[in-house]
């Protein structure tokens, strides 16, 4: 019986996130906020964009909790060999300035976690849900301290973990996306992660130019998440087009046996 993690937070008794992990689950449920390898990824990339007329990031988030090299590898040789540019980011260059090179890649790949916070607005009293991204770097109480006050950023906190782990990261709200986040025109994004199939953050992603975003609706296993990236890889350099690959996904890799989350697929409005 694998062990199971999840992630609170807390902020100022304003927030609750959900992202539950275990060895093969990656969940995300209801939890509190508190205020608040690499193939080729330099920091000095944040101001020049990647060659190639195919550009992917891979971003690794779980890469230090729940380690796959070999889908890292996997990802990169086979969509080098599709003829795109590959830059993969691991979980401990993965910070929230990381999210700045998002606007330069044609593909983003995000293999991570999600959860969903439930924010009151202390004017209104009005309680809203919205989504957070988890980054790689580790939380500390000074850090972003004006983000953390408005509800932007906030600290991740494993809820259920084994003895000894005391790890918290820094989280993203939508609102952060929202305000901060840019995306490049008519770019792909699949989201290998928890509630990302949500319609919250794949309206944003595609308000903000995206032309399609692949993601998983509910709590998805971090077994199944891989397996079924991996095809979804494989299956996008036969076809050359991410939608049809989506679709030719076998019916049992877009459905997690162990949970029911489904893999969402939802693409631009074409303008008229």
């Amino acid at each position: 019986m694998p062990r199971s993690l999840g992630v609170k937070a807390r902020l100022g008794g304003r927030w609750r996130l959900a992202a539950a992990l275990s060895l093969l689950l990656l969940a995300a449920s209801l939890a509190s906020f508190r205020l608040g390898y690499s193939l080729g990824y330099e920091r000095g990339a944040e101001s020049a964009a990647p060659p190639g007329s195919c550009s992917v990031l891979y971003i690794d988030m779980l890469g230090e909790d729940y380690p796959n090299p070999g889908l890292a590898s996997l990802v990169a040789s086979t969509l080098e060999g599709a003829g795109c540019s590959v830059t993969v980011i691991p979980a401990s260059a993965f910070t929230i300035h990381s999210l700045s090179l998002l606007k330069y890649y044609d593909v983003v790949i995000f293999r991570g976690h999600t959860g969903w916070a439930n924010y009151l607005n202390p004017e209104t009293g009005e309680v809203s849900s919205v989504i957070g991204l988890f980054t790689g770097e580790r939380y500390e109480p000074g850090k972003y301290r004006d983000l953390q006050a408005r509800g932007l950023v906030v600290e991740g906190i494993p809820l259920a973990r084994p003895v000894g782990y005391n790890k918290s990261y820094i989280a993203v709200t939508q609102q952060y996306i929202e305000k901060y986040v840019d995306v490049k025109e008519g770019s792909v994004y699949v989201l290998s992660t928890c509630f990302a199939g949500s319609r919250i953050l794949a309206g944003i992603l595609l308000q903000k130019g995206a032309s399609l975003v692949i993601g998983w609706r509910g709590n998805v296993t971090v077994y199944h998440a891989d397996k079924t990236l991996a095809r979804l890889v494989q299956l996008y350099a036969e076809t050359r087009d991410w939608a049809e690959a989506a679709r030719r996904l076998p019916l049992d890799l877009k459905v997690d046996p162990a949970t029911g989350a489904t893999l969402q697929v939802y693409a631009s409005q074409p303008q008229r």
